[in-house]
């Protein structure tokens, strides 16, 4: 449907506002243009309206909530990692194959320093698709916050060799030192300064190292 159809839904909707198609069709609108929100709205509306809530009308309502769900689960991440999880919490029974999914899950219970659950269903992502560069650097993450720096160790290799990313680097280097491989954080701390030798991190990790007689 394009957008000329959805003026005349909103033309119907305005003369007669007490019917319910109009709603439903601005609903199907909506979801083929990807804006869930206002495709939830609508058919919620519709409904509300007294419009026929049959099997097609059912499935278009679940995979709009869905897709609603999804998408503000996506956006709650970084401010409302726990309304992120009741959004986001429930599909994952639904696509059981959805490895981005699991991804986004894994983020939000970092966020909330559940980094044991965070593994969990890191693992879950990688074995649907362990080509997730970034799946693979939050695994890293999530062992070096638990402490298990040779595991942290292994996955952001892995992540850096794919990526060559400064973060992903400076990451590796405190998780180097942590164990001891002084070597090691030293060479990646040539690395990171040749990558961008005015990072922030990496001026920090350097000052450190030089405070700590670390040579």
């Amino acid at each position: 449907m394009t957008e000329t159809q959805l003026e005349i839904c909103d033309k119907c909707k305005a003369n007669r506002s007490d019917l319910a198609l109009p709603y439903l069709y601005s609903a199907i609108a909506y979801n083929d243009m990807g804006q869930y929100d206002k495709a939830y709205v609508d058919i919620n509306e519709y409904l509300a309206k007294g419009g026929e809530r049959n099997e097609i009308v059912e499935v278009l309502y679940n995979e709009i909530k869905d897709s609603a769900d999804y998408e503000e689960g996506k956006e709650d991440l970084i401010e409302e990692p726990e309304d992120a999880l009741k959004r986001l919490l429930p599909l994952a029974d639904k696509f059981q194959d959805n490895a981005i999914l699991r991804y986004y899950i894994a983020t939000a219970y970092r966020r909330l320093g559940n980094f044991e659950k965070a593994v969990y269903y890191l693992n879950e992502c990688l074995s649907i698709d362990d080509s997730i560069v970034e799946a693979v650097n939050e695994m890293g993450i999530n062992y070096a916050s638990l402490g298990i720096y040779d595991e942290a160790i292994k996955y952001l290799r892995k992540a850096f060799e794919s990526t060559r990313d400064i973060e992903v680097c400076t990451n590796l280097i405190v998780c180097y030192l942590n164990v001891g491989k002084i070597e090691e954080a030293k060479q990646h701390l040539d690395i990171a300064k040749a990558i961008n030798k005015d990072d922030e991190i990496v001026k920090e990790i350097e000052t450190f190292m030089k405070n700590n007689n670390i040579k």
